[in-house]
């Protein structure tokens, strides 16, 4: 009977530890310590106010790809400093209305001011800021921010990761402004103002690419404080300084350690061939190898292809072994 007992009670502790789902279909406070949230519907919010504020630690927000529309300029999702520390906020499509119905406020899609804290796979757009990271050591991965004044911002927080994220049509892409330590990794700005514009307090960019933006690819403002950049890797061209601002720019190796921007998706292309491993059936395409098809070169094919065609073998594939391979057809019909 007493260990019957003891079994209860251990389990009733224990549950009272594991957190359940939540579903919402309205903005308000979430403040359930470990809970989960997850958005079942698009919202609009008409009231003057955040729709969802993080006020408890390692709290899960999910849209679930659902959008928030904050009709007034205020930010849409916020996560405190201290109380909301260690949240996480994912694929979310957010707008905090920017100069609708007029400028008032400079609202946020997202605004971190939390540590510790993790925003992937939300699209932020039509914002002031689309997302704002004032807190310390968070991670901003695989976003998307556009149409807003400033795209992703990291301002004031410090030792913060921003990975792997899309600005496009900002005036500003990326921005960091007295934030120290704070890591701009393998992003891709393009058809902005600026694509990154950066304070650079210990800051750093590595690999990634800025293009086709109208007055900078990276835009370094100095202090007397703050005045070097560092660039490892990457596609940089037009760089400009201000305020006796400086940069040094060192080779790295992006393309084995992160994935390769391929428009606007970030794919893995490890051989460095141009075809995204997930298409390349031939994945150690060598440097001095062209690939033809599905990523494999000549050579690939012909090693591929049952017997030896000493005229291929002297002057590459012919047509019709390039057409079988690539329609996987006759000899190449099970190869893969």
């Amino acid at each position: 009977m007493k260990k019957a007992m003891l079994c209860f009670l251990t389990c009733i502790f224990l549950t009272s530890f594991i957190s359940a789902a939540t579903y919402i279909d309205s903005c308000q406070t979430l403040n359930i310590p470990g809970e989960t949230y997850y958005l079942t519907e698009d919202l609009s919010n008409s009231a003057n106010a955040r729709c969802f504020q993080i006020m408890a630690k390692n709290v899960v927000l999910d849209c679930q790809n659902h959008s928030i529309i904050n009709e007034f300029e205020r930010d849409v999702i916020y996560a405190k400093r201290n109380v909301g520390d260690y949240a996480t906020i994912r694929n979310c499509k957010v707008s905090a209305s920017f100069g609708f119905p007029k400028p008032v406020v400079r609202g946020a899609g997202i605004r971190i001011s939390s540590d510790y804290s993790v925003v992937e796979n939300n699209e932020v757009f039509d914002s002031f800021y689309g997302i704002y990271i004032w807190g310390d050591r968070n991670i901003i991965r695989s976003n998307v921010a556009y149409g807003n004044e400033r795209g992703i911002i990291a301002n004031i927080g410090d030792r913060n990761i921003i990975q792997e994220n899309l600005a496009k049509g900002n005036t500003r892409g990326f921005s960091s402004w007295y934030s120290e330590y704070s890591k701009f990794v393998n992003n891709k700005a393009y058809d902005n103002k600026d694509g990154f514009y950066i304070m650079p307090l210990n800051a750093a960019i590595k690999c990634g690419v800025s293009e086709e933006n109208s007055n900078s690819d990276v835009y370094v403002y100095g202090t007397s404080a703050a005045r070097l950049l560092n660039i490892y890797g990457g596609d940089y061209e037009i760089i400009k300084t201000e305020k006796n601002a400086q940069f040094t720019k060192y080779p790295y190796d992006c393309q084995t350690t992160y994935c390769t921007w391929f428009g606007e998706e970030c794919l893995f292309d490890r051989d460095g061939d141009g075809v995204p491993d997930k298409d390349d059936l031939c994945l150690e395409t060598s440097e001095d190898e062209v690939a033809i098809v599905y990523g494999c070169s000549c050579e690939q094919i012909l090693e591929l292809k049952p017997g030896k065609d000493k005229g291929e073998l002297k002057n590459g594939c012919s047509k019709g072994t390039i057409k079988l391979f690539t329609e996987q057809i006759g000899w190449a019909k099970n190869l893969f």
